[in-house]
């Protein structure tokens, strides 16, 4: 929930300052990372889709990463940033904790 939530924020943010050029560029970027490390989710047409549910805690820190990454290259770190904490800070205390565990808060402090 927690990652869906927020990639579906950063797709918004860079339809809205990048076109939506950028945000189809954001569905390839994550195809091509899930590919690559072998994560079991898919983007179509804007939507995640969880092939398999059990997927490894750091697979979901990777596909993350990948979103904000390239959010930062087109945007800037500070508006993806405050996008981000933005979304943080209206997400369900319960999920937020368990993203916190996971290590998702913290994706772009490296």
């Amino acid at each position: 929930m927690y990652l869906t939530i927020q990639i579906d924020a950063l797709q918004i943010l860079l339809a809205r300052l990048g076109g939506l050029e950028t945000r189809a560029a954001l569905e390839r970027i994550l195809n091509t990372t899930a590919v690559a490390h072998r994560i079991p989710v898919h983007m179509r047409q804007g939507y995640l889709d969880f092939v398999d549910r059990t997927v490894p805690f750091d697979a979901y820190r990777t596909f993350f990463r990948a979103a904000a990454d390239y959010a930062v290259s087109v945007i800037g770190r500070r508006i993806v940033a405050e996008e981000l904490n933005a979304v943080d800070r209206r997400i369900d205390p319960a999920a937020r904790k368990t993203a916190e565990l996971l290590g998702l808060t913290k994706v772009l402090d490296g």
